[in-house]
Formats: structure tokens, sequence, C-alpha cells
């Protein structure tokens, strides 16, 4: 893999882990007050930089599936095809950790099938 790939991957996955970090602790902040609007304000933030997050991997597409995912994460649904109000915000917040969970996934993965192919060409 060369060097200015294996940096953006490294800086990308590195992003990714602050990003999940922030939402847990933001997770645990909001389950000890759920009204804080300090907390709320700070989620609010913390979404913002997942978004950009999230478009710069997909490429600003708002069809590519981790834009969907971050997209779905935000739909407020009772389960039973009705519309749910009242959502607590921790549950966004988990929604959202896992579409970040799954970019982090997938980035590694896209990483090490680079690392192989580049080392297939070199043989």
């Amino acid at each position: 893999m060369d060097e200015p790939l294996r940096t953006q991957i490294t800086t990308l996955l590195h992003r990714l882990d602050h990003l999940m970090r922030d939402g847990g602790g933001l997770r645990d902040a909001l389950s000890l007050d759920s009204t804080g609007s300090r907390e709320l304000e700070l989620v609010r933030l913390w979404q913002r930089e997942c978004a950009e997050t999230i478009g710069q991997l997909s490429g600003g597409n708002k069809g590519h599936w981790l834009s969907r995912a971050y997209s779905h994460a935000f739909l407020l649904s009772a389960g039973s095809g009705q519309v749910a109000t009242g959502v607590p915000v921790t549950e966004i917040v988990d929604r959202i950790l896992k579409v970040l969970a799954q970019a982090s996934a997938s980035l590694s993965q896209a990483g090490l099938e680079t690392v192989a192919t580049a080392s297939r060409g070199r043989c």
C-alpha cells in the first residue's frame, strides 16, 4: 500500500475511534441526566462531527451505504411500522455508535485488502 493511502486510512480510523469514545462518554453522561442542556448541545456538536466524517468516508454520496445507515440512525420508529415519539437521545447515540463501528470495520477491511493486493503485486 502506498504511504499516502496508509496515512489516510490510519487518520480516518483514528478519527472514528475518537468519535466512538466521545459518543460513549456522551451516552454515559446522558444516562445520568437526559435533560441536561449542556449534554444535549454536546450531542448536537458530536452528531455534526460524525456527519462530516461519514460524508468524507462516503464521498458525499447520499446513496452510499454508510450515508444511508447514518441517516437511518435518526429515524424514529416504534418497530411496528408506527412513528415513535420521544425516542431517548441515548438510543440515537447508540445507533450512531453502531454506524461508526460499521464504518471502522469496513475501513479496516479495505485497508487489509489494499495491503494484500499491494503485496501480491510485488511478488
